[in-house]
């Protein structure tokens, strides 16, 4: 295997192989104790997330695998004891399992589990393919990315770097490894344990060339094949096309809700990605009213998610108010519930946990800690609803909007502020188009602008089936948290038998977690939900504890297409063939919506679109009834 270095300058050096693979075989498993820590570790951190009951037993239309993550944790104590007899041959394989319980099983990348010693090494795909149905309704084929021409080769595509086309013709791809750390001073594993393994080291901070890397690939960092835009920054773009068919349509391009920030230049980046982000939503909505342009295809392919005040600026953009449809309900736990006191005394937008940013249902504060926490104890429906769970509330999006400006103010001092009063669109008139990529902060706005206002959605691609698709393909949970906005308290006064996490920057973990520029902490081990997210319908008496999370419910898109040969050469095939189903009167692919094929209702769940890839057995892996 080839090895390739990342440079702060995101050049690309070819190494030998002997590097990584001594670096990959050579950290011996240092003590079957220090990996035991490692693994209570993340079974206290992970013990009352939310999701843990109902990733080891999920309701029906949940589509992954079950999983359970505290029994996985106990498998993998359970083989470190088998150290002497063909347990874990190194520390990577130890980390490798681990890894694979917490951030590949679950299917949600706001849950896992992080050190450097597995975020050394990227190994970036040899080869790339598309699906291309021959008319966007025809069962799709694949096709390597580089070929896509006129006269493609299709492929059936094998678990090698070896693929063998349909013609016979074989196409072979060398694999390569992505250093990004230095690696120049290492002569063994042992030198590069020695600085990226152990828990009290300070050396410097492994995943700054991760940091560069992305800023320098950022695939939002330019529309490339796109026409040119009426504005645009480097993830948000609007477009007036032209031609008869876009007479009356206007698009919004939404890569992403947030820039990868360059880690030069990171002080200001909060507060000016959610001024740029406001600014080309805006002056696009106005400038697309101005031309009579009635109806909107908002774009969120390959959106990931972002900042949640990019989700406000374009949400109020289209629908003007001060409230987010949309309900977060926390896990009820001891430990919650002894920190909500220290917690809800923060009252600085620059220095809350989750619990300042939520208020009630009807806008107004919670009196206390207490009213939000509750527990909330309506009787369980339909599919049991595990645990007990705080109050229903709102975010508060006061909060959230002054957050980065507070903390980084801008030298205009600019603020943001809503310009209109009625929406410039009506929902009938707005149509989403995704490709299943869409998560975290674009579900959110899926969920909020399908939910409240009947928004539909056409999804494009997946595999090739006749049947639905959802249009939010990755985690539909609450924002991501770390440990590493939790307040500060004072520990003497913990009741006794209640564990707490450690004090996150005295506190030095068994290994060392990987940091920013903000210093190394043992917080940012594990990310999660902060909170269950719950469409919201306007009355909470209805919301009962067998209120199934979004994140756990099978929701398919209005409409589903195939990509086309032109809609991989050209963007704005795609926005015709997404306007033709909405608007034109176009059928959707057969079998994915109404036995009419026409785009309406919302396809149910059924047993054909399961996820028939499975991880096989290993820590915590369990089989669905």
């Amino acid at each position: 295997m080839r090895v390739k270095v990342l440079t702060a300058a995101s050049s690309l050096i070819a190494l030998g192989a002997g590097l990584y693979q001594d670096a990959h075989h050579g950290l011996d498993l240092r003590s079957e104790e220090r990996c035991k820590q490692v693994r209570d570790q993340a079974a206290k951190l992970m013990a009352d997330n939310g999701i843990v009951e109902y990733l080891r037993d999920p309701p029906q239309g949940y589509l992954s695998e079950s999983v359970d993550l505290i029994r996985g944790l106990d498998d993998i104590a359970a083989k470190l004891k088998e150290e002497k007899r063909g347990g874990y041959a190194n520390e990577l394989e130890f980390l490798a399992n681990l890894r694979m319980l917490a951030n590949v099983r679950p299917r949600d990348f706001h849950l896992g589990h992080w050190t450097p010693l597995l975020n050394l090494f990227d190994f970036p795909m040899s080869a790339q393919s598309v699906s291309i149905s021959d008319n966007a309704l025809a069962i799709p084929k694949i096709y390597l990315y580089t070929y896509v021409s006129p006269e493609p080769f299709a492929l059936g595509l094998g678990d090698t770097t070896n693929v063998k086309c349909q013609n016979g013709t074989i196409f072979n791809f060398s694999n390569a490894a992505r250093l990004l750390a230095n690696f120049t001073r290492f002569a063994s594993g042992a030198d590069l344990y020695d600085v990226y393994g152990w828990g009290d080291v300070t050396d410097e901070r492994p995943l700054n060339a991760r940091f560069y890397q992305l800023a320098e690939r950022n695939h939002i960092a330019a529309f490339t094949g796109y026409p040119r835009a009426f504005k645009s920054t480097r993830h948000v773009a609007g477009f007036l096309p032209e031609g008869s068919e876009f007479s009356d349509k206007a698009v919004l391009a939404v890569n992403s809700f947030s820039e990868a920030p360059h880690p030069d230049h990171v002080d200001q980046s909060m507060s000016v990605q959610q001024r740029n982000f406001y600014q080309v939503v805006v002056d696009f909505t106005s400038a697309a009213k101005a031309a009579n342009r009635t109806k909107l295809v908002l774009d969120f392919q390959g959106n990931g998610g972002g900042l949640t005040s990019n989700i406000m600026a374009l949400y109020f953009a289209l629908f003007p108010g001060d409230t987010l449809p949309i309900l977060s309900q926390a896990r009820a736990h001891p430990q919650f519930a002894w920190l909500g006191k220290p917690v809800w005394d923060l009252t600085s937008f620059a220095s809350q946990w989750p619990l300042y940013d939520f208020v009630r249902p009807d806008g107004k504060p919670w009196s206390s800690f207490k009213e939000l926490y509750g527990p909330f104890l309506d009787a369980a429906a339909g599919h049991k609803r595990w645990g007990q769970h705080t109050h229903p509330a709102i975010i508060n999006t006061t909060s959230v909007l002054r957050f980065s400006t507070d903390l980084f103010p801008l030298p205009d001092g600019w603020q943001y502020r809503q310009l209109w009063n009625t929406p410039p669109f009506r929902p009938e008139d707005i149509i989403i188009v995704s490709d299943g990529q869409c998560g975290s902060a674009c579900a959110l706005t899926v969920t909020m602008l399908t939910h409240a206002h009947g928004v539909l959605t056409v999804v494009l691609g997946g595999r090739p089936l006749r049947a639905p698709m959802q249009a939010v393909g990755q985690t539909r949970g609450g924002p991501s948290m770390s440990f590493m906005l939790m307040p500060d308290f004072n520990r003497s006064q913990v009741p006794e038998g209640l564990t707490l996490p450690p004090d996150k920057f005295t506190y030095r973990p068994p290994l060392r977690v990987g940091g920013s520029q903000g210093g190394d902490s043992w917080a940012m081990t594990v990310t999660f939900n902060s909170v269950d997210l719950l469409p919201y319908k306007g009355n909470t008496s209805d919301l009962g504890q067998g209120e199934v999370p979004l994140q756990f419910r099978y929701e398919a898109a209005n409409c589903r297409l195939f990509y086309t040969w032109d809609m991989a050469r050209d963007i704005t095939a795609i926005w015709k063939a997404v306007a033709g189903v909405a608007w034109g009167g176009k059928k959707c692919a057969p079998g994915t919506t109404n036995a009419d094929g026409m785009m309406g209702g919302v396809p149910t769940y059924s047993k054909v679109v399961d996820d028939q890839y499975r991880l096989g057995k290993g820590a915590g892996a369990l089989d669905r009834k």
